[in-house]
């Protein structure tokens, strides 16, 4: 390992770039969109058969965060809020658009409904007939009694409604079943839309605060400058105030340690234009999954880069010197 000078390097915190271009941004939001979508009509297909509480949600709520990901990349979008309310909306409309497609499919199994039933079904509720005519069997009028209350239903809110009042049902491990009721079925569709908007929001807003480069116009390049040892808050407070003596102390090594410290660079203007260093602590959890926390993000000038790289370096051997002739 290199020794380090007996200095420190100005920083300032990490501040995402904020920017964004009108292109990117409808380019970001058509995606969004036609993503939520497309899953919502998989989800109401699926649904027909079986259909998965909270998975289903997740499982959008991550499809519809990786296209944004990949569209915040593609378009240049750098605003976090713009592009975390992006991925929020996504999120509701994907499950609204869910339950839509319920409602076309509802309308399209009522379409073959007699004309005479249909004015049956508008008239008030004392000119409806309460004695079944001759003509018709048990169980026919048992059938136009049950289909009556449908085809009142002439809209959106009034389909959600009809099966908020059937309520959702939450299927037990042997067969039983609750039924969350009109209240509680509102409640769970609103946990539902949260969810996927949550997670949209979460993995949307995250990609656009990644570092970029404004004057090359192109994301940064992030590299692994190696780990360190020693009490995660001193690090921090050292590299805040970008002292490079504590930096050289905590025994820097390309060998895995909790302690991460990684570089972003823009390739085109390297050494000439800022750079973003991030310190990370890297845990387990009890079922062994990696957790990494984001200990400090900060901005310093680019001939820092060299200097920090080199603590991590391998120590140089020493040089061996040749055997005499003889």
């Amino acid at each position: 390992m290199s020794s380090a000078p007996n200095s420190n390097f100005p920083t300032t915190p990490y501040q995402p770039d904020g920017g964004y271009t009108t292109g990117g941004l409808l380019m970001l939001l058509a995606a969004l969109a036609a993503s939520g979508a497309v899953l919502g009509y998989i989800a109401h297909i699926i649904s027909q058969w079986f259909y998965l509480i909270l998975i289903f949600p997740l499982f959008i709520g991550f499809a519809i965060g990786a296209v944004g990901i990949r569209m915040v990349n593609k378009g240049r979008v750098r605003n976090p809020w713009l592009g975390g309310l992006a991925g929020f909306l996504a999120g509701i409309f994907a499950m609204m658009s869910m339950h839509y497609f319920d409602y076309e499919h509802f309308r399209s199994t009522l379409s073959g409904v007699p004309p005479a039933l249909r004015a049956m079904a508008q008239l008030p509720p004392d000119q409806i007939p309460q004695d079944r005519p001759p003509d018709l069997t048990a169980e026919q009028w048992l059938h136009i009694n049950q289909i009556l209350p449908l085809l009142r239903i002439h809209s959106f809110p009034q389909f959600m409604d009809w099966q908020a009042r059937a309520g959702v049902t939450i299927s037990g491990r042997h067969g039983s079943g609750i039924n969350l009721g009109h209240t509680g079925s509102y409640i769970y569709w609103f946990i539902e839309m949260l969810i996927v908007a949550g997670i949209t929001f979460a993995m949307v807003h995250e990609a656009t605060t990644e570092p970029y480069c404004r004057h090359c116009d192109r994301w940064k390049t992030k590299k692994t400058l190696g780990y360190l040892s020693g009490d995660p808050q001193t690090l921090t407070t050292a590299l805040n105030t970008g002292d490079l003596t504590n930096l050289a102390a905590a025994q820097p090594t390309a060998a895995e340690t909790p302690l991460r410290l990684s570089a972003a660079a823009c390739d085109a203007c390297l050494g000439k234009n800022p750079i973003d260093l991030k310190l990370e602590q890297i845990t387990k959890d009890k079922k062994n999954n990696t957790e990494t926390k984001t200990l400090t993000h900060i901005t310093c000038p680019p001939e820092v880069l060299p200097t920090i790289a080199s603590l991590f370096a391998p120590p140089t051997p020493p040089s061996i010197p040749p055997p005499p002739v003889s």
